[in-house]
């Protein structure tokens, strides 16, 4: 059943405000319960250092940069959005978290300079073409022996999960993919260590583990 315009045009409204965005966000998913507890299991068990460097690509406004500051990670996050980089600084002043706006395409950081990337719904808003040449660019920041971990809208998530499939409906993002169409991606770029599917409130997320 097609979702009305007026639907379609709140969430486009919601998502311009980086306060209500949050909001919206916490809501649907239950305060990232899932992707943190995915976080906690695939990065923070395996930490490479006494203080790691953490690229967040696409970090939108911050959300999950306190689990990384709090467990002594080197935070830095990259948005497009200026809006949404202005309003991170401002909720993380004071704690040495570090936000700049980027065209992940072309990021200015040297190569070989994080341990770890994390991408969390960034993927499906872009072409092929834009998600390769992003994912290009976190090879090239990614230490030897780093770990990126991915986690992004899949096409398929949970059968029953019928609150689910509608926000897939109102998602603006064109490019929500099949496991393996988002395996496609990576092919040639990084290697899938491991992936499997968590659901995070009520939003479906197909997770990734890569390395070089």
């Amino acid at each position: 059943m097609p979702v009305p315009s007026f639907v379609h045009s709140l969430v486009r409204r919601t998502a311009a405000n980086p306060e209500m965005w949050n909001l919206f966000r916490r809501l649907l998913e239950d305060n990232f319960k899932g992707e943190k507890a995915t976080i906690r299991r695939e990065l923070f068990r395996h930490r490479p250092r006494v203080r790691p460097r953490l690229l967040d690509v696409g970090c939108g406004t911050g959300e999950l940069t306190d689990l990384f500051v709090q467990a002594g990670y080197e935070y830095h996050g990259v948005d497009i959005l200026d809006s949404f980089i202005s309003y991170a600084r401002q909720r993380h002043t004071g704690s040495n978290a570090q936000f700049a706006t980027m065209d992940a395409t072309h990021m200015t950081f040297a190569d070989a300079s994080f341990d770890n990337v994390l991408v969390t719904g960034v993927i499906h808003h872009m072409t092929d073409e834009v998600a390769r040449a992003v994912l290009g660019e976190m090879r090239r920041v990614l230490r030897p022996g780093g770990r990126v971990l991915i986690m992004e809208d899949t096409a398929v998530g949970y059968k029953l999960n019928l609150l689910g499939a509608l926000i897939h409906m109102l998602d603006q993002g064109a490019y929500i993919r099949t496991a393996d169409q988002y395996r496609d991606l990576f092919h040639g770029i990084l290697q899938v260590c491991k992936e499997y599917k968590i659901i995070s409130g009520v939003c479906d997320y197909q997770v990734f583990v890569l390395e070089k």
